[in-house]
């Protein structure tokens, strides 16, 4: 396992020497020992210390104080506070910059490993825990469908950004309104959406699954698909419940020319099952009687029924009977007269 490196910063040389045998003797590795504030910052940039020793009250024009600030603000590292004096004001001024721990001299040597491996355990748990809380942020904050958690009591604890792609208004401005989602849902088919949307928000046992339509902040409207379960922590204690929202207005406009194709199909179906059964047609002009008892001819209720469209002409034999001048020479089996 690799040495963890500690940077000193002490105006004392005695102590900072003493400082550097003692981490010496435990395994560590000093980076460097630094008598003032001013250069502090540089020898951490420098030396890359995986903590820091650092002396309240140092000579020069910067103090231990202000010196930590810049370290824990600009490189996020740990430091230690070591002084001499422990009353209130000092206290009070070195918990500003967020030290992990505050020594007081002379330092004795099990105090001095106690603090910088509890020190040390803190800082590689708090890291993970950043690490582990990126990971998740990354994942929710990045989806594409709108991810909500709406706590216990109601509350609106997270919204993902994705709400602003979808409704044209951003979390911002649902986390300040918590009312917001009820007043933009649209009431569709005669029935208003948002008394079931909150019967099921506090429900600690049904996952539900609704579809609504939204307005968005443009006056433009979408449709949303709502998947909503409850949320229970390792303990068993109900934490409200999570829910994914995904616009499905594509997928509803397929929905609807797909309705409206079938309901095409299925009156050209009807149309042909009338032509395919029992036609009451005259036998000398050949019209055709439709269902309200009307004549019609035979290409208007054709045309009417399946669409299709009618060209006129003359077949040979109407033709010869209809024009017999036009054949003269020919009987009518087609051979020539004599």
């Amino acid at each position: 396992m690799t040495a963890a490196r500690v940077l000193i910063v002490e105006d004392e040389v005695i102590v900072s020497t003493d400082l550097s045998r003692k981490l010496d003797k435990m395994g560590y590795t000093v980076t460097g020992c630094v008598r003032y504030g001013e250069k502090a910052l540089e020898a951490a940039r420098a030396g890359e210390p995986d903590i820091v020793l650092m002396d309240v009250h140092l000579k020069g024009e910067m103090d231990g104080t202000e010196a930590a600030e810049q370290i824990v603000g600009q490189l996020d590292l740990p430091v230690i506070f070591m002084t001499a004096f422990s009353d209130e004001e000092t206290i009070a001024r070195a918990k500003k910059s967020g030290p992990y721990s505050y020594l007081t001299k002379p330092i004795r040597l099990e105090e001095l490993k106690i603090n910088l491996e509890m020190a040390l355990y803190k800082v590689n748990t708090d890291r993970k825990l950043k690490e582990h809380e990126l990971f998740f942020r990354t994942i929710v904050d990045h989806t594409y469908d709108w991810e909500t958690w709406v706590g216990a009591e109601g509350e609106l604890i997270y919204t993902s950004p994705s709400c602003r792609r979808m409704t044209g208004y951003g979390k911002e401005q649902f986390e300040a309104d918590p009312d917001l989602i009820y007043s933009i849902m649209v009431p569709s088919g005669g029935k208003d959406p948002v008394p079931e949307f909150k019967a099921h928000r506090h429900d600690k046992n049904q996952k539900m699954t609704m579809e609504f339509c939204l307005k968005k902040a443009d006056g433009s409207e979408i449709w949303v698909e709502h998947i909503c379960q409850p949320v229970f922590s390792f303990e068993g204690e109900f934490l409200g419940r999570r829910a994914s929202n995904r616009d499905i207005t594509g997928r509803k406009a397929a929905e609807e020319a797909r309705e409206k194709l079938i309901a095409e199909l299925q009156d050209a179906m009807d149309s042909i099952k009338t032509l395919n059964g029992l036609l009451p047609i005259c036998s000398h002009c050949k019209k055709i009687r439709d269902d309200e008892g009307y004549w019609n001819q035979v290409e208007t209720y054709v045309s009417k029924y399946t669409g299709a469209e009618f060209t006129h002409g003359l077949c040979p034999d109407c033709a010869k009977e209809l024009y017999p001048k036009y054949f003269p020479g020919k009987n009518n089996s087609g051979d020539p007269e004599v």
